[in-house]
């Protein structure tokens, strides 16, 4: 099961599995559409949840980053209209995670 903690005040949103070991933090867009994501678990061995994020025909991974095994960063840019990216991501990002991670 995924948790999803509601848009906090700085404006970013967490989702995680119900242990807590597969956590990432997803904020706003910005006025350009991108949005810096921190997760709290290596990509490198989970790229099928990163080619299905880029699957989503709203948004579009723009770079990974893999800083260590228990963390990394993807770029995400909104396709057309900013407004309402992020609640989608909310209904996507869970059932992607329960999919691939």
């Amino acid at each position: 099961m995924i948790t999803i903690d509601k848009i906090n005040p700085r404006g970013y949103v967490s989702i995680s599995t119900n242990d807590g070991h597969n956590r990432i933090w997803i904020p706003r867009p910005d006025k350009a559409g991108v949005m810096h994501c921190n997760c709290g678990f290596g990509l490198r061995g989970h790229m099928p949840f990163v080619d299905a994020i880029d699957q989503l025909d709203y948004v579009h991974v723009e770079e990974v980053k893999q800083i260590d095994q228990d963390f990394s960063c993807i770029v995400l840019v909104c396709d057309g209209e900013h407004k309402g990216c992020l609640a989608r991501l909310m209904e996507d990002i869970p059932n992607l995670m329960e999919e691939h991670l």
